[in-house]
């Protein structure tokens, strides 16, 4: 059973773009940060690597002018998707469209650069028995979410900024407790660059 990773890489950031002191720091996701490996590298190469450490299938949904992330995407062996992304849920139903013949999908954040490998393990494992499954960090749920076969209509329909969330209404999602606060932390402004979520 096939089980890969949209990496969602589609949106303005327009709150981080407006608070970005350099026109360089305007595309957030392709700002530095320290990410779980210390390493000074963007936030959208921190989240592929990690998701890369246990995702064999994973394709990137970006815009057709992040040819950066284009560029990062390619050079690593995965599929990436160019689209005017209107929302998040334009940008979903991209990823599933173009991977129909998957049983089950993680949907990722590409601004999530904290959330460890071992986190992605738990939500597939969990995705093979379930559903829809979710990461949770102290009773708080977080992403990656997990959608099995079932859902593939749904996620191809979804459009605009409904996200893959509400589908979470026709099955409540099975919870995956994980030590991992970074399932919570994005990179939403500059600051959160300079901070790292820790148990």
């Amino acid at each position: 059973m096939t089980i890969g990773a949209v990496i969602v890489a589609a949106g303005l950031g327009t709150r981080f773009r407006h608070m970005a002191d350099s026109e360089s720091e305007a595309n957030k996701l392709m700002a530095i940060c320290s990410g779980i490996s210390g390493s000074p590298l963007s936030v959208f190469t921190h989240t592929l690597q990690n998701t890369l450490q246990t995702m064999r299938h994973v394709v990137v949904v970006t815009r057709p002018e992040y040819r950066a992330i284009q560029q990062i995407t390619e050079s690593s062996g995965c599929q990436c998707i160019c689209i005017d992304s209107q929302g998040i849920g334009d940008s979903i139903a991209a990823g599933v469209k173009a991977t129909k013949q998957w049983r089950g999908w993680l949907i990722t954040l590409a601004d999530m650069p904290f959330i460890r490998p071992e986190t992605y393990t738990q939500v597939i494992q969990a995705l093979k028995s379930n559903r829809a499954v979710r990461p949770v960090y102290q009773d708080q749920p977080g992403h990656p979410v997990g959608f099995g076969a079932e859902f593939r209509d749904s996620l191809m329909a979804l459009n605009g900024d409904q996200g893959a969330k509400n589908l979470f209404a026709q099955a409540p999602p099975y919870l995956v407790p994980v030590n991992d606060p970074g399932i919570l932390f994005d990179i939403d402004t500059p600051q959160a660059l300079l901070r790292q979520p820790v148990p």
